[in-house]
This record gives structure tokens, C-alpha cells and sequence, in this order.
């Protein structure tokens, strides 16, 4: 994955509910939809826990300003990387 598509795919996950649930639900089905394949036994049983919505909003506030906004050909230019 781009580093852009990791920043869509956790801010969806922080603001779409049912995206949330549907991941934790499942999380090697709905990964595997973005292409990405995970083993099974690596998780635990039964569904995962995520971090809170306001945690990974903080993470991907961190995430623009060391990552995106470093980025020579910048293309998103809804981020303030002042």
C-alpha cells in the first residue's frame, strides 16, 4: 500500500462504524479485500480490538506531518503542513 492509501484506510476505520466493526468482525476477510493477506493464526480468536477512533485520529495527525507533508511531489492539499 501507498502511504496515502494507508492514511484513507485508517481514517476510514477512525470514522466509518461499520467499517470498524466489519474489521474487528473480520479482520482477515476485510484486509483481504485491500489485497492484503494475513495468517489467521497470527490473531487472536474471535474478533480484534482496535485502537479508540480518537487514537488513531491522533496517529494519522502524527502520520501527515512526518510522512505525507515530507512527500517532494505533495498531492494532498487538504493537510496544513505548515
Amino acid at each position: 500500500m501507498e502511504k496515502e492509501q494507508i492514511w484513507a484506510f485508517a481514517y476510514r476505520v477512525a470514522t466509518d462504524t461499520g467499517y470498524r466493526a466489519k474489521l474487528e468482525q473480520d479482520p482477515v476477510g476485510t484486509l483481504a479485500e485491500l489485497g492484503i493477506t494475513v495468517d489467521p493464526a497470527q490473531l487472536p480468536p474471535g474478533s480484534i480490538q482496535l485502537p479508540s477512533n480518537e487514537e488513531i485520529l491522533a496517529a494519522l495527525e502524527d502520520f501527515q506531518v512526518r510522512v505525507l507533508c515530507h512527500t517532494p511531489l505533495f498531492l494532498f492539499t487538504w493537510f496544513d503542513c505548515r
